[in-house]
């Protein structure tokens, strides 16, 4: 090590944790298949350690190189199948990689790392083998060569038999460090990994005789690199694949004995030694007349050699012959003979910097397009230039970022070997199965998952599997699985940890967190079994009835959650009894630049990371369909039948109190773990990219926010935590959902209440124009010819009752059809109680049945129309007949619409969904603030935490009626002087008397429009109906 290349250490260094990263699964996963292994598979073990022992060999690691080199030696044994790989060889072999990693982790004391325990370990796995003679091949003998640098390679005699059995040749070759490195762009490591191309290495080190004392420098020094391989290979062919000169080539004595034995008669070509350079070779060379045949091996080996193993060996030998002899004839190819797909190795530290001065362009983009928007609109040109810089800008911060992406299975690979151990000390059977191992993660990301993601599976061996015994007796396989699945979903890794355990108990999780004092009874009550299987997180919980050396302390969790929480991911859990958990941990694909939305409160800009966004939401001031309500006194926004959780980001900032009185309220509907919430803002600004930077130890204490950046204007802003702001306001889901199911409850109800039979008629207008009108509102149907209509002006007229009767289209008030073509005839609809008569005019009448509807008022709205419904599939509109009188002849008509009465409050409480939206129409219409309620029950629900002024109310409902509804209005102190009105469709005495006893105070027919509000607005001015 006298002398070492700092770089080429470091490259060394990362070849190595890259052998010993996917040397340890591969040992797991020839154990899980050791009574059939596949040999790419053993082959592939066997290259790693012997790749790690060559070159840890020429940096002079001699602890390293021995301790592979035993490893080395047995799994040549199982590659040729001398050896049946067992538990206990992969035991001892994962305990020798063990070793391998400690040594480079801690290189600089890696010879001070003891390795004779596990390497008599692996000699005893070896013992008894004669293939194991060692033979030494001289190459050199330099006196100033360092004393720990052997001067001779140790060959197993199994090593070179083989290579002779293949008809290879010995050959040395040394790369010098700078001819041959520095010059053309190449690291020892890249020889190494082209000499196993062209055939088997077997040993190398590195000569430092040019290297007299510290003050050398090795990059001043022309010092070499020693590499032993075996090869079919000729000389001229070696110097071509590998692009050094043939002088640098020795081809290697054979020991005697294992000449005789294999009757080598030939030797190469030509002399590769010439006298006029540097000689390498000072050892004689025998005549080697005739290479050996397959046919020659099979005969005189003692073990004969499989004829399949052999051609697998030597196909690539021949193919890499072949682009060789291609490249020596045209010399013009001789470099792309071995040019491979190029990889440059970057510091981690570099890395860092590109992804810092990223940050920087994008802060320098942002200032840019926000300083030069106005002038672009003046300079020609200039708006091309500023989208180029933009785009140029995204595609080169997003290219960089990638160079910072790592797959998960570096992650991954671990768990195997874990697994493996926890089931010996456990006493379990256990397997691990991974999907997803492609995914990539920032390597910031990567490097933080391991110890979420170890305290996860060692939950799942230890407290989720059950023993073999308990498993068979649940009628489940004796082993137990876990899975690690990684996934991309909404912009984020998904990360599920599952196993088929015996589940989560939810009471006893309750029991064990009211023991420790993690909750109160009380709040034990309101929780959800999801929220009590999530107190699992809290600090100090477990449910373990005595510590191990696995779990049991009751951090594990806590951490899990914590860690994902600091990596700007959330984490849930979802557990059935006898059939498993799963544990889904979400996490952001980078921390370093992502898109976020600004936001504006009282003048402050907040930055708002978009992934946890999920629409924006305008709420306009007076909207029936889309309002923001309360529950248990905290806000919430009705949106499509869901009740969300409202926080107001001014309120939960501390910055000022909430205005609820705003004309338009806009919404952010975020994601928060499975839940949703509403964060009211005063203004959004725009998209843009930003860069996180870490947040001043200033604002450590507060959880709304989980960093700052600098603005496109320079300014600071502050990125906002999600999971912080709900935390802090203390958003109570489960009251919501509670909320929500007995709204759905009541919906339900409502739909049957309301889904009574209604007689109606059904007429068309235009051709498959359908529409309807309740019979109780329809006084008479005429049919008359078409001359019997008359014009006057621009109304149309005919003779009823010997009157003439006014007659509207109702394509001239509703946005519907005229008909095309005109009937013989046509026929008039007179409605009901109409202080201004009018007729409709109808272009066929269909039918008039007895049905079941439910009225929508939300999807077809228009002035002049109830809603619409679904009668055999066919779309109906519900004309309001009155509506259209009243546009038809607003002169005549007694309605005027006055701003005093909207303050007054009218609850109309009636079944029928149809009388029920035509009541509430004409109260609103005449200015009243209207609620409805479907009975008696849904109306004394309402009444209990609101107030009104007057009660609508029908006589005849399910559940609970309008006689018994006002007879408990009237126990009500708030309520005993509140007047009450009965609208109904009953005329006789008797249903009048008895209403009067309930303590109703009027009594009308409900389709007597003007007379019903009259009455209303007499009472309203506290005179009492007689």
């Amino acid at each position: 090590m006298v002398g070492q290349d700092p770089e080429m250490l470091q490259m060394f260094l990362e070849e190595a944790n890259e052998h010993l990263s996917n040397l340890e699964p591969d040992l797991l996963l020839l154990e899980s298949n050791k009574d059939n292994p596949e040999q790419e598979l053993i082959n592939r073990i066997f290259r790693a350690v012997h790749s790690l022992k060559g070159s840890a060999g020429f940096f002079g690691f001699e602890n390293i190189t021995s301790l592979s080199h035993v490893m080395e030696s047995l799994l040549s044994l199982v590659r040729d199948g001398k050896l049946v790989p067992t538990s206990n060889m992969i035991t001892t072999l994962l305990q020798g990689t063990d070793l391998l990693n400690q040594m480079i982790a801690d290189i600089d004391n890696s010879e001070n790392i003891d390795a004779v325990a596990i390497k008599e370990k692996l000699n005893q796995l070896l013992s008894g083998d004669t293939d194991l003679e060692m033979v030494e091949i001289p190459v050199e003998d330099k006196e100033n060569l360092p004393d720990k640098l052997s001067k001779q390679f140790q060959i197993p005699v199994s090593e070179l038999k083989k290579a002779l059995a293949h008809g290879h040749f010995l050959y040395s070759v040394h790369a010098y460090t700078n001819k041959d490195m520095k010059e053309k762009g190449k690291t020892p490591l890249d020889y190494l990994k082209n000499i196993e191309k062209l055939g088997n290495l077997i040993g190398s080190y590195a000569d430092l005789s040019t290297i007299h004392g510290l003050d050398d420098s090795v990059t001043d020094n022309e010092m070499s690199f020693v590499y032993l391989f075996s090869s079919v290979l000729e000389p001229d062919l070696i110097a071509i694949g590998l692009e050094v000169d043939e002088s640098q080539i020795q081809t290697l004595e054979i020991p005697e004995f294992v000449e005789k034995e294999f009757q080598v008669l030939h030797k190469p070509s030509q002399d590769v030694i010439k006298q006029d350079e540097k000689p390498v070779v000072t050892q004689p060379k025998k005549e080697i007349t005739q290479p050996v045949t397959k046919e020659t091996v099979i005969e005189k080996t003692v073990e004969p050699v499989k004829i399949h193993e052999e051609i697998n060996e030597v196909k690539p030998i021949e193919n890499t012959v072949e682009t060789i002899l291609e490249a020596k004839s045209q010399p013009s190819l001789k470099k792309e003979a071995t040019q491979q797909k190029e990889t440059l190795r970057v510091s981690v530290s570099l890395l860092n910097d590109l992804m810092a001065f990223a940050g920087e362009l994008v802060l320098a983009r942002n200032q840019l397009l926000r300083m030069a928007s106005d002038a672009a609109k003046n300079v020609p040109g200039l708006s091309a230039v500023l989208q180029d810089i933009d785009m140029t800008t995204s595609v080169l911060q997003e290219k960089i970022m990638n160079t910072r992406m790592q797959p998960i299975s570096l992650v991954f690979n671990k768990f195997p070997r874990m697994i493996r151990e926890l089931g010996t000390k456990l006493n379990k059977k256990l397997q691990l199965e991974t999907t997803g191992n492609e995914v990539d993660l920032d390597k910031s990301i990567i490097e933080n998952l391991s110890d979420p993601l170890t305290h996860l599976v060692r939950n799942c061996a230890d407290h989720a599997i059950e023993l073999p015994e308990d498993r068979l007796k649940k009628g489940k396989p004796e082993v137990g699985t876990v899975w690690l699945k990684a996934y991309h979903e909404g912009g984020k890794v998904n990360i599920d940890v599952i196993d088929d355990g015996a589940g989560i108990d939810a009471k006893k999780v309750l029991r064990k967190a009211l023991e420790k004092n993690v909750i109160t009874e009380a709040d034990a009550k309101k929780l959800t079994e999801k929220q009590i299987l999530e107190l699992i997180f809290a600090p100090g919980f477990s449910t373990a009835d005595q510590v191990s050396d696995v779990s049991g302390r009751g951090v594990g969790m806590d951490v899990v959650k914590t860690n994902i929480e600091k990596l700007g991911g959330s984490v849930s859990l979802d557990s059935k009894p006898d059939h498993g958990t799963t544990v889904n941990l979400k996490l952001p694909l980078t921390l370093a630049i992502i898109p976020s939305l600004i936001i504006k409160t009282e003048n402050m800009h907040f930055a708002l990371p978009q992934v946890a966004l999920k629409e924006l939401v305008r709420v306009k001031k007076g909207d029936t369909h889309r309002r923001i309500e309360k529950v248990n006194e905290s806000p919430v926004l009705r949106l499509r039948n869901k009740l969300l959780p409202i926080v107001y980001l001014n309120e939960v900032l501390g910055i000022s109190k909430r205005n609820e009185d705003l004309e338009i309220t806009r919404v952010l509907v975020l994601k928060h773990d499975i839940n949703e919430f509403g964060l009211v803002v005063d203004e959004i600004v725009g998209n843009e990219e930003i860069v996180v930077k870490s947040i001043p130890h200033f604002f450590k204490t507060s959880t709304c926010y989980s960093g700052t950046t600098i603005m496109g204007d320079g300014s600071v802003s502050l990125i906002l935590d999600i999971s912080g702001i709900a935390n802090k306001a203390k958003l109570n889901f489960n009251s919501i959902k509670e909320q929500e199911k007995a709204i759905k409850v009541e919906e339900e109800i409502e739909t049957k209440v309301s889904a009574e039979h209604q007689n109606i008629l059904l007429f068309e207008n235009a051709e498959q124009e359908f529409f309807a009108l309740n019979l109780d509102l329809i006084k008479r149907i005429e049919k008359l010819e078409n001359s019997k209509f008359e014009m006057v002006g621009e109304k149309e007229y005919i003779e009823h009752e010997n009157k003439s009767l006014r007659v509207v289209r109702l394509e001239h008030y509703l946005p519907v059809r005229s008909r095309q073509s005109q009937n013989e005839f046509r026929y008039v609809i007179i409605p009901k109680l109409l202080e201004t008569p009018i007729g409709i005019i109808a272009h066929k009448i269909i039918d008039s049945l007895s049905a079941q509807i439910h009225i929508d008022t939300e999807n077809i709205t228009s002035k002049g129309l109830i809603g619409s419904a679904l009668l055999d599939n066919k779309l109906v509109l519900f004309p309001d007949i009155y509506q259209i009188v009243e546009m038809a002849e607003p002169e005549k008509t007694s309605l005027k619409t006055h701003n005093e009465n909207a303050k007054y409050k009218i609850l109309v409480v009636e079944d029928t969904s149809f009388f029920r939206t035509l009541e509430k129409q004409y109260f609103e219409s005449a200015g009243y603030v209207v609620e409805t309620a479907f009975d008696g029950l849904d109306a004394l629900k309402k009444i209990a935490s609101k107030h009104y002024d007057l009660f609508i109310v029908d006589l005849l409902m399910p559940r609970m009626d309008g006689y018994e509804f006002t007879r408990e209005v009237r126990k009500n102190a708030k309520f005993i002087n509140t007047p009450c009105i009965a609208v109904t469709t009953l005329t006789s005495e008797d249903s009048r008397i008895k209403a009067k006893e309930a303590g109703f105070d009027a009594y009308e027919i409900k389709i007597h429009k003007d007379k019903l509000l009259d009455t209303v607005k007499l009472l309203l001015n506290a005179e009492k109906f007689e």
